[in-house]
């Protein structure tokens, strides 16, 4: 993916609590500059705590931070599906607090957008 602070490829990707990813280096950056803290996500301007460690905390993997924080294992809309498609999770979306794997999470976003939930 393409980082939102650096604009190259990420490198080293760090997933922030709202499941952006930017450079762990980029990152890193944005909390040594945080007056207060806090800064906001480059990609969609979430307030974001600056942890104890800095980036080297945060996960790697968007997987992980769903599964951690929401105890949710499989994507809302595979779980309706047969068994042998289900996929684990990749996004959360904090309006209808459902988890989404890469598939489905892209088409849940863009019609939620587009119907101005």
């Amino acid at each position: 993916g393409v980082c939102g602070v650096c604009l190259g490829n990420v490198k080293d990707a760090r997933v922030l609590p709202c499941l952006d990813s930017a450079c762990k280096t980029c990152i890193d950056e944005l909390f040594v500059a945080a007056l207060d803290g806090i800064i906001k996500c480059p990609t969609c301007c979430t307030k974001v705590g600056v942890p104890p460690g800095g980036a080297a905390v945060l996960p790697k993997d968007a997987t992980a931070v769903v599964s951690a924080h929401y105890r949710v294992h499989i994507c809302s809309t595979c779980e309706h599906g047969d068994s042998a498609s289900v996929k684990p999770p990749t996004a959360w979306c904090g309006s209808c607090k459902k988890a989404f794997c890469e598939a489905h999470g892209g088409a849940h976003f863009m019609a939620t957008m587009t119907s101005g939930q």
